[in-house]
């Protein structure tokens, strides 16, 4: 598989002329083999095409058939999301360009999966070129309004500070006294000294 620049070719398969074998452009891709039995996919995927649309993908193909005598020794197909065929010896003529044409509808995801094919069924000497592939297809829409990008999330808030520790307790005594019993205290400047006074006989427990 190479491809042959215009400057490669004698005056008669230029562009334009009587045996070209370039039809646009300075070039033309070739596929062929001395004397192998050979296949060959070319494949290509285009998007961003309006979905549900009709659309028509044209390939010319030329093909040197020497002295092939068997219809179905060359063959060619063009496939677009699956659907197409091969066409063969009997409508590809030697060295005249066929057209193979595929009209499809373009599926949701604006998708158009492209297959070219050649096969040489015998092992003899098989020339192929193939040139100024079309795709009449419409774009899909773009909107000219620019995405507004997405706000980002607010980040949480910081967690709150800690609480303070609560101040160290008083120093406090409990007493318990017997129904009936009055108690009387009073302040005493030494912080270590507790002084209980309790009626004769009574008896004080300290825990």
């Amino acid at each position: 598989c190479v491809h042959k620049l215009a400057r490669q070719l004698p005056p008669n398969e230029q562009k334009g002329a009587k045996d070209a074998l370039i039809l646009a452009g300075n070039a033309v891709f070739k596929i062929f083999h001395f004397g192998g039995a050979f296949g060959v996919e070319l494949s290509q995927t285009v998007t961003g095409l309006n979905p549900g649309s009709k659309a028509t993908l044209t390939v010319p193909i030329l093909a040197v058939r020497y002295k092939e005598t068997d219809p179905f020794g060359t063959e060619t197909g063009v496939w677009v999301n699956g659907e197409g065929e091969w066409a063969n010896g009997l409508v590809i003529k030697n060295r005249q360009w066929y057209r193979h044409k595929v009209e499809f509808t373009v599926p949701d995801d604006g998708r158009a999966d492209i297959q070219i094919r050649f096969k040489n069924k015998w092992p003899a000497r098989k020339d192929y070129f193939i040139d100024n592939v079309t795709l009449e297809a419409e774009e899909a829409e773009v909107s000219d309004t620019p995405t507004k990008p997405k706000d980002k999330p607010k980040p949480p808030p910081p967690p709150p500070p800690p609480s303070p520790p609560p101040p160290p307790p008083e120093n406090s005594v409990t007493i318990s006294a017997p129904e009936g019993m009055a108690v009387i205290t009073a302040v005493s400047d030494n912080p270590d000294l507790v002084i209980v006074v309790v009626p004769k006989g009574t008896k004080v427990e300290i825990n």
